[in-house]
Formats: C-alpha cells, sequence, structure tokens
C-alpha cells in the first residue's frame, strides 16, 4: 500500500481550510473545533490553495471543498476505512465511484437546543439513583474513567485526554469510586459543545445517563455555549427528547 500524498495541517493552521466547509450545516460544533484546532486532525489533497480538506474527529471523517476536482478524487482514494463520512451529495457520488461499491448509509438525527428549559435540567440532573453520586470530571476520575466504563478507547475527539480537561468538562455518576456514567464535550469550539454520554452496560436504565448529561448541558448553558446534540439510535434520540431537545431532520453519513 503506498503512502497517503494528503498532506497534515496544523491546529494553528486550519482556519484557512473554513472556506471548504462552509456550506456544511451539521455538526457544526465538530467542524468548527477541528477548524479552530481544539479537536481532531486535518488533511488537504496537494495542491495551493488547497482544494479539498478532511477533518478526523475520532470516528467522522468530514470532507469539504471542490468534488470536481482531481484533488477531491485523491482525497477520496485516501480516505480511511470504518468511520462516519460526513459530505455533500456529490462527495457521496464521488466516494462510491472511488470505492467501486456504495458505502453503508447511515442516518444521524441532530437537535436543535433552543428551547432548553434550566428548571427541568436541573430536576434531572438530581434524578439519579440514590445510591451514586453526581460529579464534575477531574483529573481522578479520568485517569480510569474509561476502563471504569469499560468502553476501551477514549470518546472524545481531543488529542488527549489533558486536552479534553483544558479545553472540555464533563460529569460523572460514582459510586464506590467507580465512574459508571459519564457525560462529557465530545468536540467544543468558541460557541458550542457536541455532547457525549457513555452508561456501564450494567448500570443502564437507573437515570445516569439523563442525570449525567443534564448537569453537563446546564454547565453548557451557563458558560453561554450552545450544547449539540447528535443521535444514532432510538436510545440517544429518546434521552435528547427528555432532556428538551428538539429534533431535526434526518442527516446521511
Amino acid at each position: 500500500m503506498t503512502a497517503s500524498p494528503l498532506l497534515e495541517v496544523g491546529p494553528l493552521d486550519r482556519a484557512a481550510l473554513a472556506p471548504l466547509f462552509a456550506g456544511l450545516e451539521w455538526p457544526r460544533s465538530i467542524i468548527d473545533g477541528a477548524l479552530e484546532g481544539h479537536v481532531g486532525t486535518a488533511q488537504v489533497a496537494p495542491g495551493a490553495p488547497p482544494a479539498a480538506a478532511v477533518l478526523h474527529v475520532q470516528v467522522f471523517s468530514v470532507v469539504g471543498g471542490d468534488p470536481d476536482t482531481p484533488a477531491a478524487a485523491e482525497l477520496v482514494d485516501h480516505l480511511p476505512t470504518n468511520q462516519y463520512i460526513i459530505a455533500g451529495g456529490a462527495w457521496y457520488a464521488l466516494l462510491r465511484q472511488g470505492r467501486g461499491h456504495g458505502p453503508e448509509a447511515w442516518y444521524w438525527r441532530p437537535y436543535d437546543s433552543a428551547r432548553l428549559e434550566a428548571d427541568h435540567l436541573r430536576h434531572l440532573a438530581a434524578s439519579a439513583h440514590a445510591a451514586y453520586e453526581i460529579v464534575p470530571l477531574d483529573a481522578a476520575l479520568l485517569a480510569n474513567l474509561w476502563s471504569d466504563l469499560e468502553v476501551g478507547l477514549p470518546q472524545h475527539g481531543f488529542r488527549s485526554d489533558a486536552d479534553l480537561l483544558e479545553d472540555g468538562f464533563g460529569y460523572c455518576a460514582v459510586r464506590d469510586g467507580q465512574v459508571l456514567a459519564a457525560a462529557l464535550t465530545f468536540s467544543r469550539s468558541a460557541g458550542a459543545i457536541e455532547v457525549q454520554t457513555n452508561t456501564h452496560r450494567r448500570h443502564q436504565r437507573r437515570g445516569l445517563a439523563t442525570a449525567t448529561c443534564a448537569a453537563l448541558v446546564l454547565r453548557t448553558l451557563d458558560e453561554g455555549l450552545a450544547p449539540h446534540w447528535s443521535a444514532a439510535n432510538h436510545r440517544s434520540e429518546g434521552l435528547a427528547e427528555k432532556l428538551g431537545f428538539l429534533p431535526e431532520p434526518r442527516r446521511e453519513v
């Protein structure tokens, strides 16, 4: 396999890529967070000025630019597999053509935060089972977070857990010193965050995701940021609506 010709773009240089992603409405908190250098990595196809670029943020690869250029075809040829590819319709056609077969289509539902109510969120934040304590994420909890939750890889788009603590925040449901649910900033930009939530498989249906997410969203609003929610399944959709988010049309990835 030949080495990728795509060029890495450092965090301080990504603002110049913003015009390539101006037409993508979703997921803006992830796109803007990557362009501002808070999360993920960025690559461009060779050429000056760049005609196509991709932002990699954990499981997402967001493609932007002109799909009708040789640079776009070069970029598509070197996209990673097993990622959620977010792009426009012409890009999807190019992806199918370049791979020789159609990628599997998934549909994520974004949610709007305009109607969130602080009193309702405060009530939900206090609704967890009495055996658990809802506390802010800190370095001590983060040290064992992923092993406690049994989720393997870090569930955020920051370059490291240290960057998560520096640029983001979270809330945890703790019992006997173990984190059994967490809601945290998957990504953040100057004006918004993307919410991420995980609950240990043996501690579900006890209100832990609801309570930790409500605490996270309350802090997000207190800091003057917009909380963004994107759901890939019915359980996530139900939790978003319980918190007070309003559903928007599904988006293909």
